[in-house]
């Protein structure tokens, strides 16, 4: 439900047009990752959050941070890192979330939650596979990042299932899983 201070800011928001369009990806078994971008987006992305806060709590706090359509707009609209959607299909809800954020020259971080409803099912997987296999085609991004908490086992294994490597952190912080570029023999 809307709110008169969720709807401010809406019309500069509605007004702005894209500088282009936003980016997609396709999974190989059907997955759609799209960059979110309007203030439809931003309203789906609360819906989502608001019905797995409990689940984001623990492997994407900062989404529980969200309260409004117009902190989702805010968030979207932060161009420090772009947020992707995960859709199962084009045209279905959305089931996650991902994030990619440029750290240094040569290495992305990136972040993902699963809406409850939709875990178990490999779109973790596969999206993070398809956003890392793209990155790494980039010429100057040599490493795609991960950061995990020390208990979250699960994450750790669905990162090693993708690939990733333990490159280090600290125990009672977070631990961070990278995937680098393959190296060509000299």
């Amino acid at each position: 439900m809307q709110t008169e201070a969720d709807s401010e800011g809406h019309d500069e928001f509605d007004e702005e047009e894209p500088q282009r369009p936003p980016m997609e990806f396709r999974g190989p078994n059907g997955l759609v990752l799209r960059e979110l971008v309007s203030v439809d987006d931003a309203e789906e992305m609360l819906e989502l959050i608001n019905a797995n806060r409990d689940t984001f709590a623990e492997f994407a706090p900062e989404l529980n941070n969200v309260q409004t359509v117009l902190g989702a707009i805010e968030r979207i609209g932060d161009r420090s890192f772009l947020t992707y959607g995960l859709r199962t299909a084009a045209n279905q809800p959305l089931a996650g979330i991902l994030t990619i954020a440029q750290e240094t020259d040569d290495l992305v971080s990136l972040g993902y939650a699963v809406g409850k409803d939709f875990q178990r099912q490999g779109i973790a997987s596969e999206a993070i596979k398809t956003i890392s296999e793209h990155y790494l085609q980039i010429p100057i991004i040599n490493t795609v990042r991960c950061y995990v908490k020390p208990k979250n086992h699960a994450n750790k294994r669905l990162l090693l299932q993708c690939g990733f490597h333990e490159a280090g952190g600290t125990p009672y912080k977070n631990v961070f899983y990278e995937l680098n570029k393959p190296t060509t023999p000299a």
